[in-house]
């Protein structure tokens, strides 16, 4: 029997009960008959699941408590499927939850788990503990389940589902009142709201935003009219700067130069100081001032003499010095002990020494041979095999997931991103259909497109005939090779035709193969 996807309450003439036709897994309560039906989207009324009360003024339905732990009475409940014999399954509402809202009612007693009980849809409950209420108060489904006078508040969703009549500790009654959900939340104090969806609202605080545009306002006029004393200020310097009347009658002396002539370069006269040096550069006895051959000869020898410089000499500066050096020739040489080199070694011997060293770490040809991977190493004293070793990757799961989706979807946990590179992708999983022969179809995706030639095909529920179906768990498997750019996700994808398409045990693994 597949899930209850509604539920929903059947009332009008009897032609016009009996001509409708629920949908499939459809919950359809007739309140003429009395009887509980569970929709085949084929029959009129559908399958009959379970009897109500026979009167209309007091409405109660058989259900099922599979949840894992007993529901106390006057608890709400929803619908969430149907037990293999056609009767509602229940869970408690909840208000904070929105696939827990839409109550059927309250139930008439404790139903214990995997135990069956009934729910009042319209009617009274008694011997209910109302002592926290008031005679006449609306009751919601509160957030986490049960019943209270509270409307509650966003996010939360708001469902009132009965009214408190007696008001007592152990013989309190209430009277189921169905009303879906009624409004919006209570909004706190100097609230709006901005947004409504979903039985619940969005709000802002109004003073919160009147006070912070306020002092935004405030910050501007300020920043703009400091702008405008900057912009004042600024022009003043501009005006100053561009001044050439010298405004402020500067001279000379305050600036340090009370001894500057304004004369021009050319009829500046040579100072005392160097006129007399000039004095002492005069000789009367070579009026002309040149030196005889005898003198320019001395001095050259003189400068030439190593003894007669006190400093150094680059290198750099001597001629033919490099030239020389290169073309030294290196008399006596041979290949020396491989020893270490010594500082009192000449130039000779110290080439000598690292040519033994050179040789005596030189090796005999060596071959690196091919293996799985790229690991190993060394310094080639022996032979080197380098492993080459795949990368790999996959996830499992086994819990049921299921689509309606007619389009392609992310299967749930068959997604990969792995490093960038090119991998070979396995993806395979267990599929059943609760549709006579809908297709289910499974891809692999990278990046968000499909790889080409991946898409496979499977029709696990054929049809045998009227009312028997002939449906089978069938495994699907596909594969692909796809490159992806490090960002990338290596997903499993699937989509089917019609109905509902459950995967069961699914694997999804990836190899890189460059």
């Amino acid at each position: 029997m597949s899930a209850v996807t509604r539920f929903q309450i059947l009332r009008g003439t009897t032609a016009q009960r009996t001509s409708f036709i629920p949908l499939k897994g459809e919950l359809i309560m007739d309140l003429e008959s009395g009887f509980l039906y569970i929709g085949d989207g084929v029959t009129f009324g559908g399958v009959l699941a379970a009897p109500l009360a026979a009167s209309t003024d007091r409405i109660i339905a058989v259900v099922r408590n599979e949840s894992g732990a007993m529901i106390p009475k006057g608890t709400p409940v929803c619908i969430v499927g149907a037990s293999g014999g056609g009767i509602g399954l229940i869970e408690k509402s909840d208000a904070s939850n929105p696939a827990r809202i839409n109550s059927i009612g309250l139930l008439e007693n404790d139903v214990p788990n995997n135990a069956s009980g009934t729910v009042m849809i319209e009617g009274s409950i008694t011997n209910l503990n109302t002592s926290a209420f008031d005679s006449g108060d609306d009751l919601y489904i509160a957030p986490g389940g049960g019943l209270t006078d509270d409307k509650p508040v966003e996010p939360n969703f708001i469902e009132r589902v009965a009214k408190a009549v007696v008001i007592s500790e152990t013989v309190g009654s209430v009277i189921v009142r169905l009303g879906g959900i009624v409004d919006l939340p209570n909004l706190p104090n100097n609230h709006i709201p901005i947004g409504v969806g979903g039985g619940h609202t969005t709000t802002v605080d109004a003073d919160a935003k009147i006070a912070a545009n306020t002092a935004v306002i405030a910050a501007q006029a300020s920043a703009d009219a400091a702008q405008a004393d900057a912009d004042a200020a600024q022009a003043d310097i501009d005006a100053h700067e561009a001044r050439t009347d010298n405004p402020h009658s500067v001279t000379k002396a305050q600036v340090g130069l009370g001894n500057v002539d304004n004369t021009s370069d050319a009829d500046k006269p040579i100072s005392t100081a160097t006129q007399a040096a000039l004095n002492l550069k005069y000789d009367a006895s070579n009026p002309n001032g040149y030196e005889t051959p005898a003198q320019l000869n001395a001095r050259d020898t003189a400068n030439r003499a190593r003894a007669n410089h006190t400093g150094t000499q680059l290198a750099a500066t001597i001629s033919d010095f490099a030239a020389t050096v290169l073309a030294t020739v290196l008399s006596g040489y041979a290949v020396g002990a491989n020893t270490a080199l010594a500082a009192t070694d000449t130039i000779l011997q110290a080439f000598q020494k690292v040519q033994g060293q050179i040789n005596a770490r030189a090796l005999s040809a060596r071959q690196i041979l091919s293996g799985y991977g790229l690991t190993g190493g060394g310094d080639l004293t022996a032979d080197i095999t380098l492993a080459v070793g795949l990368s790999n990757q996959t996830v499992n799961a086994t819990g049921t997931t299921t689509t309606t989706s007619a389009t392609d979807v992310l299967m749930n946990s068959m997604s990969i991103t792995p490093v960038a590179g090119t991998y070979l992708v396995l993806f395979g999983c267990s599929v059943e259909s609760n549709s006579d022969d809908a297709d289910i179809f499974t891809s692999i995706y990278s990046g968000g497109v499909r790889a080409s030639g991946s898409q496979r095909q499977a029709t696990p529920n054929v049809s045998g005939g009227p009312g028997n179906p002939a449906s089978a768990v069938i495994p699907m498997e596909t594969h692909a090779i796809v490159s992806v750019n490090g960002s990338q996700a290596i997903e499993g994808r699937w989509r089917r035709t019609a109905g509902t398409a459950s995967a069961y045990t699914r694997q999804l693994s990836i190899v890189r193969i460059a």
